[in-house]
């Protein structure tokens, strides 16, 4: 039998952290209120995605921690193949780190809305199929670049959602 591939998920590191706990937005909401009116500014065109049910978990679109499976190195390089500048620091976590009964991988196949169909249970197998930014991810970020608009980083990348909060004191960062 073959050696495992280490696999690691990340998450941007928001401009004002506070701490060593990473906290879902519903959560920061009531201790850091000035972060969370930071937080949800990226939603202002899409005010409707916060109130978004994550089925498997039972909670609400800000109630869970955002990651990301893909090597933000990988997606800087996408952006720069239609001239968009991406930086930024990310956690990178051990993919082992989150608890699976707490977390799910959500596909992000469709914009509009989200469906039970649209999840994964959070483990090895299923991550492995998500470290490549998908075909239609790259059609985006073309398109909008294109048009000279700013794209939605994440948009059609797979997300792994874990409700709950996270401990990151002495987790490495990536910068990109």
């Amino acid at each position: 039998m073959g050696k495992t591939k280490i696999l690691f998920i990340y998450h941007q590191i928001p401009n004002k952290i506070k701490g060593d706990v990473l906290y879902p937005l519903n959560e920061i909401k009531k201790i850091y209120p000035e972060i969370y009116r930071q937080g949800i500014e990226k939603y202002k065109n899409r005010k409707k995605i916060m109130k978004s049910k994550i089925l498997p978990l039972d909670c609400l679109w800000n109630d869970a921690l955002h990651f990301n499976p893909i090597d933000p190195r990988l997606i800087k390089k996408s952006l720069a193949k239609f001239g968009y500048k991406f930086s930024g620091e990310f956690f990178r976590i051990h993919w082992e780190k989150l608890d699976p009964k707490i977390t799910t991988i959500y596909k992000n196949t469709s914009p509009r809305r989200i469906f039970k169909k649209d999840f994964e249970d959070y483990n090895l197998e299923n991550l492995v199929k998500y470290k490549k930014i998908p075909a239609t991810t790259m059609k985006y970020y073309e398109k909008l670049i294109k048009q000279g608009k700013k794209p939605l980083i994440y948009s059609r990348i797979p997300h792994i959602f874990y409700r709950g909060s996270m401990n990151i004191k002495n987790t490495p960062i990536i910068k990109v």
